[in-house]
């Protein structure tokens, strides 16, 4: 009777080995391909991370694309962007006329700006330092000066036409 127990003890330790063994390496091979899942959706993780960081910087990009030549004329951030530079350079502006016009040279639709100003030497350069370092891409096509002396200064009086581009 001992060698029965003995031999079936054998005979079910062996048939569990041949039925658990199967299923260890099944469950190995499940580890295995659930490390590689994991390994590529860390992957795919990092990749959508750099499309995020891209789609940042081309939305930063074209914010700035269209505050240097915006999407229409934008007369009235145009006039407030020449009233800071009129109050930064000590220039009074007069006589703000506006057209809009076609620019062969850069194809693209351009609100056309003519004033005249009078102020100090001085303030010229500071007048013309903001307008070239204007937020909004700005180009003077005409610059009239007229050198006055009164006594004690010399001031200028000039006429300026200046194109603000905007796309269509």
């Amino acid at each position: 009777m001992k060698i029965w127990h003995i031999i079936s003890i054998i005979v079910i330790i062996g048939v569990l080995g041949f039925v658990t063994y199967p299923i260890m390496n099944e469950n190995q091979d499940i580890k295995r391909e659930n490390s590689k899942l994991n390994s590529d959706i860390e992957i795919l993780n990092q990749k959508l991370v750099k499309v995020a960081d891209t789609q940042k910087r081309t939305k930063a990009e074209n914010d700035q694309i269209l505050k240097k030549i915006p999407l229409d004329s934008e007369q009235e951030n145009l006039i407030q962007d020449l009233q800071k530079i009129s109050k930064r350079s000590g220039f009074k502006f007069n006589n703000l006329k506006f057209s809009k016009n076609q620019n062969s040279d850069f194809g693209l639709p351009e609100l056309k700006v003519s004033f005249s100003t009078e102020g100090n030497k001085k303030s010229l350069r500071n007048f013309l330092l903001l307008i070239e370092n204007n937020e909004r891409f700005l180009s003077m096509e005409n610059l009239d000066i007229q050198a006055k002396e009164d006594g004690r200064s010399q001031s200028v009086s000039f006429g300026v036409s200046i194109n603000a581009f905007y796309q269509q």
